[in-house]
C-alpha cells in the first residue's frame, strides 16, 4: 500500500512538472510572438473554435481568467486592429469577439501552427 501511494506521488510530481514545463513554454512563445499569454490563448480558442465566436464571459469560463484580464487582452488586440467586437442580436451588452483580416493572418502565423504541431504529435 505504501510503495501504491509513493508511486503514485511520483507520478503525480513528474506531471505536475510537465504541465508546469508546457506553461513556461507556452509563455515564452507568446512573449517572443508579442503577445500576453492571456492574449496568446485568447487567439488560441478562437481560432480552435472559428465557426462559432465567443464572447468575453465564454472565454473566462473557458481558460478561467477574469473578466478584468480577459477585458484587458481584448482591448489591447482591439486597439492592435486583431480583433473586432459586435453585439449580439437582442442583447446589445454580450458582444461576440471576432478576428479581423490582420487577426486572421496574424493568428494563422503564430498561433496556428502550434495548434497543428500539438495535434499533430498526439
Amino acid at each position: 500500500m505504501e510503495e501504491e501511494r509513493g508511486k503514485s506521488y511520483a507520478q503525480i510530481t513528474l506531471y505536475n512538472q510537465l504541465i508546469k514545463e508546457m506553461d513556461d513554454l507556452y509563455r515564452v512563445y507568446a512573449k517572443n510572438c508579442n503577445l500576453s499569454e492571456t492574449a496568446f490563448w485568447i487567439l488560441y480558442c478562437i481560432r480552435e473554435r472559428e465557426e462559432e465566436a465567443f464572447t468575453q464571459r465564454e472565454i473566462c469560463e473557458y481558460w478561467f481568467y477574469t473578466p478584468q484580464t480577459v477585458n484587458s487582452a481584448l482591448k489591447n488586440m482591439t486597439e492592435e486592429g486583431l480583433l473586432t467586437l459586435r453585439a449580439e442580436e437582442g442583447n446589445r451588452k454580450n458582444k461576440r469577439i471576432y478576428l479581423t483580416e490582420k487577426g486572421k493572418a496574424f493568428t494563422v502565423i503564430n498561433v496556428s501552427s502550434r495548434i497543428y504541431f500539438f495535434k499533430s504529435v498526439e
